[in-house]
């Protein structure tokens, strides 16, 4: 069983080294999306930092991630230790999930100040999560289909089941999109909100793939505005690099991939959530229908 070094031990140690002032207390220990202890420091009566506490893998994948990102909307990391049991970064004050605004809204602030400055990476080492690397795009959204069908089960009906498996292969017909290092995670539950504006985008689970897949997976990651409409004036501010160039009908399967995996996630954490998605699955689904082949 691993045992980790107490949270107010690493504090001593930062202060001792001068990493963190001398004042810094620690705060309150926060929930979080990802299964390592996170607690706030404080000075005063101000949060300032962010410790969190993580098997190495992860530590040394988000710090690499909150480097290569440095800027708006990514909080600055500000140490990770050399055996990666631990980083600190910047705290960003606000709400998350709640307080969102329109999604129209942060959609063009995230495309703005995040997906439009995501850079290439090799796929040499696989598609998808980085410490679980798959073969190729599509085999990646085949498997996150597959994993959505085990919980979605008579909740759709087959046919519905049987034409998302088909859509990776016939969206990229075995060609995968140009690489690029992700967030991963980059829906509602890890944006942090302030007087309906995005003010930040925490706890990334790094993964390799093409940036629109961030961006439907933001747009689906709520139940509010899945219309096609607000897919369109989102998409509006990301560059043509960060958008797969493609039809109508092929947007329109995209979402449906990403939507009903929503819809699993849905059903394991956010019941409350099902019929809105229900219904944005039944307006998508007749999307498809309508648009010619």
């Amino acid at each position: 069983m691993e045992v980790r070094t107490q949270p107010e031990v690493i504090l001593n140690r930062l202060k001792d080294e001068r990493i963190v002032p001398p004042d810094c207390e620690l705060g309150r220990q926060m929930s979080g999306t990802t299964e390592g202890c996170v607690y706030i420091v404080n000075r005063g009566d101000h949060p300032v930092y962010i410790l969190k506490m993580d098997a190495p893998e992860y530590v040394r994948m988000v710090s690499d991630f909150l480097r290569t990102y440095e800027g708006p909307l990514i909080p600055a990391l500000h140490f990770t230790d050399p055996a990666c049991d631990y980083f600190v970064y910047a705290y960003l004050s606000g709400t998350v999930h709640d307080e969102r605004g329109r999604k129209a809204d942060w959609l063009k602030t995230l495309s703005e100040m995040l997906l439009n400055r995501y850079e290439r990476v090799s796929s040499i080492k696989g598609w998808g999560w980085l410490d679980e690397p798959r073969g190729s795009w599509t085999e990646l959204l085949q498997l996150s289909v597959a994993q959505a069908r085990q919980t979605i089960g008579d909740l759709l009906p087959a046919e519905d089941h049987e034409m998302v498996m088909r859509l990776p292969a016939a969206i990229y017909r075995s060609r995968d999109p140009e690489a690029y290092l992700l967030h991963g995670d980059c829906g509602v539950h890890n944006f942090v909100f302030e007087s309906s504006r995005l003010q930040g985008v925490i706890d990334p689970i790094p993964m390799i793939g093409p940036p629109h897949y961030d961006f439907l997976f933001a747009f689906c990651s709520s139940p509010d505005d899945l219309t096609m409409e607000t897919l369109l004036e989102g998409a509006s501010s990301l560059d043509s690099s960060a958008l797969h160039q493609t039809d109508r009908r092929t947007r329109i399967e995209e979402v449906l991939v990403l939507l009903y995996c929503r819809i699993g996630t849905c059903l394991k954490h956010h019941s409350l959530d099902l019929p809105d998605y229900i219904r944005a699955w039944a307006y998508w689904r007749k999307l498809r229908n309508e648009e010619p082949i």
